[in-house]
């Protein structure tokens, strides 16, 4: 394995880490922006 191989691999594992983690968060303020729209 070579380490340009390693880096591709390190990439890709920390933009589909990011990609989930940003779905997560999008969900999180979607919910807590519903649960404000009652209360205002």
């Amino acid at each position: 394995m070579t380490p340009f191989m390693f880096l591709l691999l390190a990439f890709f594992f920390v933009l589909s880490t990011a990609w989930h983690y940003r779905k997560l968060l999008l969900k999180e303020k979607k919910t807590s922006s519903e649960k404000q729209v009652p209360m205002g």
